[in-house]
């Protein structure tokens, strides 16, 4: 649940994988979020802000999931 002052009412997220090469594979997001009504006529803002959180997000993914595999990394399995 999130606070009443988030201006996202939904968000659906889907994600796709496309193989490169054995080494490389490509991801994916395309995010569809849903606005509140009160957050509509902020909307030019809201994406601006939206847009560097949401990339800023993909960065830090994207540095983890390219460490090399000798780290420990946490498995879905584990959580």
């Amino acid at each position: 649940n999130v606070p009443a002052i988030v201006p996202v009412k939904k968000n659906t997220v889907t994600m796709s994988l496309n193989r490169i090469d054995d080494n490389c594979t490509e991801v994916v997001w395309l995010a569809r979020p849903e606005l509140k009504l009160f957050a509509y006529p902020l909307y030019p803002f809201l994406r601006f802000g939206l847009s560097i959180a949401f990339g800023e997000l993909l960065g830090g993914l994207k540095e983890f999931v390219e460490q090399p595999s000798s780290t420990s990394k946490p498995s879905l399995a584990s959580r």
